[in-house]
């Protein structure tokens, strides 16, 4: 369900091959370079039993850098603004208490400052000492995987607190400890810690539906969902200028996220055991749940007004569609070679699931809100463009479709540069462009190569009439144009009412 596995299967000839093994060249940022440069506060920690050998190498590390107090500040709220409401995992007030008290845990601090450095703007990463998104958020990931490798935090609340927060941050590639080994990291703690019922929706959220099978429960067992009052009080004003409230729409955000993952682990449950019942079960259940929303989460029509508290349908919108699309491929593989009306209604469903993502990706960018949206939306696009190159490649296909995907596939690749200064959106561009390079399609460096230079036209000659080139152009019809259009764009050849159609149109 992860868009490199897609990829590496389509890749891949060895169809018994469970791992792909795809190596992509790791543009290790220069960080030693600016660590000089950094205006930190070096936090004074006592942690029983560190050996001597290991402080020294943390110290070395930065390991117990935090940025000045002011930039320090501006960072947790922006964490609070964007990355808690999407998972409220931690009691804030509790947090920002032991922050200015002194006491808090270093392990959970470096690892919200790396999700915090996901949405913080370019000017205050600047003030803490980082040329680019991609070193903040990757430095700070590293100091929080230090610091729990070489067991500095002993506390098994603020671990998983920390793994979670960790967990969707999305940092992938570089380290051996990413974002998969975090998710990994907080259900093992969940279970140890008999939290593992509370902790199954927040698991769907981050990890995707398949690694639900990591937490074992009666498929009937039932779950209480979150009420808005459950989501934390009212601030103390004290602590309103780092802390800004959950709005009402934020709480019943997460309810609703909530609900998702429900649908989400119900249907996967019983897709392999009845897959004929399933299709209908994925496609009822989600349009209900989307139709059911409560008013606070309905779309925003007034897009030249988008703010903030307008992302949390994007949020839900992209969520739904996205399990969608995968529950319904799942159903499709299932079903090849066994029942072909399954598989071409799968089919279907999927793509139909794949051209609202479109839609979406399309209108974050349009109003410039890819800075607002959190990682669970952000890392749709490689998964959409991947869907694509699954249909481009795909011998079922028609041409109409394929050329339809291979304009969205365009589109995706935009969406992935505008967001190239995250971790594993360059990872995923690296990816991509080997795929599509290795599959005798277009590289991204040919998408994106500037138009031919127009030619050069000798007017004296095309008013005297002598240009012979231009007396045959004049004699080329529209259907002549329609027809090498058709050939170059590869959209299969037009019926012949559509031609008739266009030509009155024209004339």
């Amino acid at each position: 369900m992860h868009y490199m596995t897609i990829i590496s299967e389509l890749v891949d000839a060895k169809k018994s091959s469970r791992v792909t093994r795809i190596v992509v060249e790791d543009r290790k940022l220069p960080m030693a370079t600016r660590q000089t440069q950094m205006k930190t506060t070096q936090v004074r920690v006592v942690i029983q039993g560190l050996d001597p050998l290991d402080e020294e190498y943390l110290n070395n590390k930065s390991a117990f850098s935090l940025p000045s107090k002011h930039s320090c500040e501006a960072m947790l709220q922006a964490y609070f603004s964007l990355g808690h409401p999407h998972v409220p995992i931690l009691d804030p007030v509790e947090f920002v208490r032991s922050y200015l008290s002194g006491s808090f845990s270093l392990f959970l601090m470096q690892a919200i400052l790396a999700n915090a450095a996901l949405y913080a703007p370019m000017p205050l990463l600047e003030a803490c000492g980082f040329g680019e998104r991609c070193e903040a958020i990757e430095t700070y990931f590293s100091r929080a995987s230090l610091l729990y490798q070489f067991g500095c935090e002993r506390n098994q609340l603020r671990s998983l607190q920390g793994s979670i927060v960790l967990g969707m941050t999305a940092v992938t590639g570089s380290f051996d400890r990413d974002f998969r080994y975090w998710i990994h990291n907080a259900v093992r703690l969940a279970v140890k810690m008999g939290l593992h019922k509370r902790i199954r929706d927040i698991t769907l959220l981050l990890g995707g539906a398949q690694n639900m099978r990591m937490i074992h429960a009666e498929d009937n067992e039932v779950l209480t969902i979150p009420t808005p009052e459950s989501l934390g009080d009212d601030i103390p004003a004290c602590y309103a200028h780092l802390i800004p409230p959950l709005t009402q729409q934020q709480r019943e955000y997460f309810i609703e996220y909530c609900r998702l993952a429900r649908i989400a682990t119900k249907c996967l449950s019983i897709l392999k055991s009845h897959p004929r019942e399933t299709l209908d079960l994925i496609q009822s259940e989600l349009h209900l749940w989307r139709s059911s929303l409560p008013e606070s989460l309905q779309p925003v029509h007034r897009w030249s007004h988008v703010r903030s508290d307008s992302i949390w349908h994007m949020v839900l919108m992209t969520s739904s569609y996205r399990y969608e699309s995968m529950l319904c491929r799942i159903l499709r593989k299932e079903s090849e070679g066994r029942d072909l009306e399954l598989q071409k209604k799968s089919a279907q469903a999927v793509r139909a699931a794949i051209y609202e993502l479109d839609a979406i990706i399309g209108q974050a960018m349009a109003y410039d809100m890819l800075s607002m949206l959190p990682m669970s939306c952000i890392s749709i696009g490689p998964t959409v463009l991947a869907l694509h190159l699954e249909i481009v490649l795909s011998p079922s296909e028609s041409e109409t479709v394929k050329s339809r995907s291979r304009i969205y596939i365009h589109q995706a690749i935009v969406f992935l540069q505008q967001c190239r200064d995250l971790p594993f959106m360059k990872i995923a561009l690296d990816l991509v462009d080997w795929a599509l390079t290795k599959q005798n399609l277009l590289s991204i460096d040919k998408l994106n190569a500037p138009p031919p230079p127009e030619p050069f036209v000798d007017l004296d000659k095309e008013a005297s009439g002598t240009g012979g080139e231009n007396q045959a152009m004049a004699n080329v019809s529209v259907f002549d144009v329609i027809e090498r259009l058709d050939e170059f764009l590869e959209l299969g050849a037009m019926d012949d009412t559509m031609i008739s159609d266009l030509w009155q149109n024209i004339s």
